[in-house]
């Protein structure tokens, strides 16, 4: 009788194990957006991706239109943020590990910084996904004053191989690189260059 209790408690411990396992395999989790940085009046191709294990985690592979009954959904955590961005159609695909989408950032935002380090919490966005019946974990959309790469004129000069980015927490960039090779002069000019 006592060997039979023992089993029966190690597998009904083995039973909830699995339970609780495979409920977390369910549940959609963002390890990181690609990239997670934009300005008003610009729309930005994002990738949000999935732990590399997560098969599935963000459902099957296809095309979502992402609206708002949509069993699958990226969406702003705080309803009134949808003011100051739209997410548009998502795609699926890397076998549910991987969500394509482009957020559309307000034109008439005016963020307090260029800086990702330094914006006020208004201009820190964070969303989140709906998959399989369940929310993911938020990760913020971070939205920066316009920089300029380059500001041309008659007192400044670019010299050779000049690299001009803007980075956030996570590496990601915005702005542009100009290698210029070493038989290159200084120049200047009186044009400005956004991004």
């Amino acid at each position: 009788m006592k060997h039979l209790t023992q089993s029966t408690i190690a597998l009904l411990s083995l039973l909830l194990l699995l339970l609780s396992s495979s409920s977390s395999l369910c549940q959609p989790k963002i390890s990181y957006l690609l990239p997670d940085i934009g300005t008003p009046g610009m729309n930005t191709y994002v990738e949000i991706i999935a732990p590399a294990r997560a098969e599935g985690g963000f459902g099957l592979d296809r095309v979502w239109l992402n609206n708002p009954n949509d069993a699958l959904r990226v969406e702003v955590t705080n309803p009134t943020d949808s003011a100051l961005l739209r997410i548009g159609p998502i795609v699926v695909s890397q076998n549910g590990k991987m969500i394509s989408t482009q957020v559309f950032v307000n034109r008439n935002l005016i963020p307090n910084s260029a800086d990702w380090e330094k914006l006020s919490t208004q201009f820190r966005i964070p969303i989140r996904v709906f998959a399989n019946g369940s929310y993911s974990n938020s990760d913020s959309f971070y939205i920066v004053q316009p920089w300029p790469a380059i500001n041309l004129n008659s007192s400044t000069s670019i010299c050779c191989r000049t690299k001009i980015f803007c980075c956030s927490w996570s590496l990601k960039w915005i702005g542009v690189q100009y290698p210029i090779d070493s038989n290159s002069s200084c120049t200047t000019a009186s044009t400005e260059l956004k991004i």
